[in-house]
């Protein structure tokens, strides 16, 4: 007995998409192909520029500072363990991050409690309650020592009452701007708990593990309050982060915004390019006489295009983003797995611009937005509104004279940043290759409506709307 055959105007979208695919020469292909080949060559000179920079300086973490050539090797290093509090016995797995310096590394980890190891990754276990601070000192091949910021690690009785809580930082002093990820280590009390973040620089943060952007040079005392279900409360221990002038060499970016940034660039501009062209071609030849021919609807035709964008959009973005990001010096793994996040924000943006677009057709009765122009705006908008790019923004008009505080009017867009897919993406990278923190996953219902809401209302809209426009 033979498989069901998909629905009949399933078959239709594929069939035109594949008569898309091989007509592709009609679809703008020439302008696609020029604007492929010119962003292929920015990403060429600046990953060359990048991968010759690496090659003095050492290539950095994902999420660590970039060096400037006179900012020397910066050999740094950062600790994690897979668990930060429980009861005693408590075993613990620490991993280990170090950059820059001259491999090969040496490690001399001092874990509290006459724990020892000099392993780049140990495993140890803590036999008695306390509290502890785990200590990683790196050297490199010439002698060059890092300190890494200690880690605490809370360890109670087997059976702890009393609620308790200690926090501990990925980093505490470096160049401004300055990334910090907060990790918190409670134990005791009854779960679960809530918890009360004051970041020193005026934000506050109700999330277990946050990040915070210190974007100007001076000391700040970050602290932590707990609360557990029977309102129980318990005040961390305060930790002071040091914001520094001059930006210690480094560039007030990271390895990750570059790429990223890149590939966001990269399939901004390609994606949108690919199905506009194929919307246009599909308008300007008579869609409605191809609606009359074959049972098909606008929704039928904007899912095609849309795929046709996918394929096509796929195809050259790898040519002009995948491939020069590879001159990171990066494993080509990490690096794709970039790329494919920057190409699927943009994909989804698009989809929900176009059936936004034919949503508002079947509401006016008359197309006063084709569907090409709300992906372009928004993919737009969300590139613009990134902490990089605002900050960038206002950085640029302080450097022009104006009394701007860049950092600060980060923090003031930071409602509207949040909802940026492109943001989003950015905070789930960066907290994927430890940077830290938590994405705000809360801003995926907005677009999961928006595509369901656009999907039936463009189902509605009667093909005859393209006469009308």
């Amino acid at each position: 007995m033979s498989a069901p055959l998909p629905p009949r105007r399933l078959w239709l979208i594929l069939a035109i998409v594949g008569r898309d695919l091989r007509q592709i020469h009609r679809h703008g292909l020439p302008a696609l192909l020029a604007l492929t080949v010119l962003l292929l060559l920015m990403g060429v000179v600046l990953f060359s520029m990048v991968g010759g920079q690496f090659r003095k300086t050492g290539v950095p973490d994902w999420t660590g500072p970039v060096l400037t050539e006179g900012g020397g090797e910066g050999l740094s290093a950062e600790i994690s363990a897979d668990v930060l509090a429980g009861p005693a016995p408590l075993p613990v797995n620490f991993t280990s991050g170090v950059s820059g310096g001259t491999p090969p590394y040496s490690y001399s980890w001092n874990a509290g409690a006459g724990l020892s190891s000099d392993a780049p990754g140990p495993a140890l276990t803590y036999p008695s309650a306390g509290s502890y601070e785990c200590v990683l000192t790196v050297r490199d091949s010439t002698g060059e020592n890092f300190t890494a910021p200690a880690l605490r690690i809370l360890v109670t009785d087997a059976a702890p009452v009393e609620l308790r809580a200690a926090i501990s930082v990925n980093r505490s002093e470096g160049g401004a701007p300055l990334s910090v990820a907060f990790r918190a280590a409670v134990a005791g009390g009854t779960p679960p708990y809530t918890f009360a973040w004051e970041l020193g620089d005026g934000n506050t943060s109700a999330l277990p593990s946050p990040a915070a952007v210190y974007g100007t040079p001076g000391e700040r005392t970050a602290s932590l309050v707990v609360r557990d279900s029977f309102g129980n409360t318990t005040r961390s221990n305060n930790i002071t982060i040091s914001a520094q002038g001059g930006g210690e060499g480094g560039l007030p970016f990271n390895l990750l915004d570059v790429v990223y940034g890149f590939c966001v660039l990269v399939t901004m501009f390609l994606v949108p390019a690919a199905f506009s062209a194929g919307y246009v071609h599909e308008m300007r030849k008579g869609t409605v006489r191809t609606l009359a021919c074959y049972p098909v609807g606008v929704l039928e035709i904007t899912a095609a295009k849309l795929v046709f964008a996918a394929i096509a959009g796929l195809a050259l973005s790898l040519v002009a983003g995948f491939l020069p990001a590879l001159g990171s010096m990066k494993p080509a793994g990490e690096v794709f797995g970039i790329f494919i996040t920057a190409y699927a924000l943009t994909m989804a943006t698009v989809a929900v611009g176009a059936l936004s677009a034919c949503a508002l057709t079947r509401f006016t009765k008359r197309m006063y937005l084709r569907p090409t122009s709300p992906p372009v705006l928004l993919v737009a908008l969300s590139f613009l509104l990134t902490t990089g790019i605002v900050g960038g923004i206002f950085g640029v008009l302080k450097l022009l004279g104006m009394d701007i505080d860049p950092a600060g009017m980060v923090r003031s867009f930071m409602p509207l940043i949040t909802l940026s897919p492109y943001h989003l993406g950015g905070a789930a990278l960066s907290a994927a290759l430890g940077g830290g923190g938590s994405p705000p996953y809360f801003v995926l219902v907005l677009p999961a409506v928006l595509l369901a809401a656009g999907t039936w209302m463009t189902g509605r809209v009667y093909p005859d709307i393209y006469e009308k426009e």
